[in-house]
């Protein structure tokens, strides 16, 4: 959600003295009391257009207005400061929506949320409770997991997307290297799997909240990466949104970037090798 803020002071004169304001005035108010707003701002003593710009940005900082102009209006015993505000589009209610397996009670989410009804949308509190989400899902190890927002006439919805892991490929040096045994050994669950399994085995055995991946689940499979002899530390993942077809769910995917173990850093001659502890296979076949 944009936010924008207009200063614009309105006098015959430019204020490069100190000067009083007598009384404030607030034009726009439709759902935030008056007393919210004047207990924010100091106007005693003497001010200067500065310090007017510093009234209007503290009422702006409260959140709940798309714009704020300040005005001084001149008097007999000093300056009337006239603030006209629009504030942003009144909340009659919100909701939290899960695209996902629902990873998370959504009675704890909902509680983690600030967002007022019956008052002007208040952008800090909708950045908080987007805040609150989502590290509530991180503190329970999930980090694939987007959280946004949006007005839908009177309602603020709250958007959850849970990701699913699909499917893991490799980049790069790939001579040899078989990712579905690093997978299965790391004991990382694909969502690619319970698509190829008949609707009994998903019914009796697979539970679709394994197949969103953990901090915990990620990390396994790192380690198990760089115990084997193949992946240098070189060797990098990252991971991509992917849109399957048929494919209900938020999938992402995990790219191994592979750079081999070098054993020999550069092209050398030797005279002989020495090969022992193989029972299986003739010289030739090594070699």
């Amino acid at each position: 959600m944009k936010k924008w803020i207009t200063f614009s002071i309105l006098s015959i004169v430019c204020f490069v003295f100190p000067f009083t304001i007598t009384n404030v005035i607030v034009k726009g108010l439709e759902t935030i009391p008056l007393t919210s707003i004047l207990e924010r701002i100091d106007y005693s003593g003497d001010l200067t257009e500065k310090d007017v710009e510093k009234i209007a940005r503290t009422i702006f900082d409260m959140g709940y207005f798309a714009s704020v102009k300040p005005e001084l209006v001149p008097g007999k015993e000093g300056y009337t400061l006239l603030i006209t505000v629009k504030e942003n589009p009144k909340v009659k209610d919100w909701k939290i929506t899960i695209n996902g397996e629902g990873l998370l009670d959504i009675k704890e989410l909902e509680k983690l949320v600030t967002i007022e009804k019956d008052k002007a949308l208040n952008i800090k509190r909708v950045q908080e409770s987007l805040e609150n989400i989502k590290r509530a899902y991180e503190e329970s190890g999930y980090i694939f997991v987007e959280v946004t927002g949006n007005m839908k006439k009177d309602t603020f919805e709250i958007i959850i997307e849970e990701y699913a892991l699909w499917d893991v490929f490799i980049n790069g040096e790939t001579a040899g290297i078989d990712i579905s045994q690093i997978v299965k050994e790391a004991n990382l669950n694909l969502l690619k799997d319970f698509y190829s399994a008949s609707p009994l085995v998903r019914f009796l055995t697979m539970n679709k909240k394994k197949f969103y991946p953990k901090v915990s689940d990620i990390n396994r499979f790192i380690q198990t990466l760089m115990m084997n002899a193949f992946f240098s530390e070189e060797t990098t993942v990252n991971f991509k949104k992917v849109d399957m077809d048929n494919v209900k769910e938020k999938t992402i995917v995990l790219i191994v970037n592979v750079v081999q173990r070098k054993i020999i850093d550069k092209k050398r001659s030797f005279n002989y090798i020495e090969i022992t502890g193989n029972k299986l296979l003739s010289r030739d076949e090594i070699l």
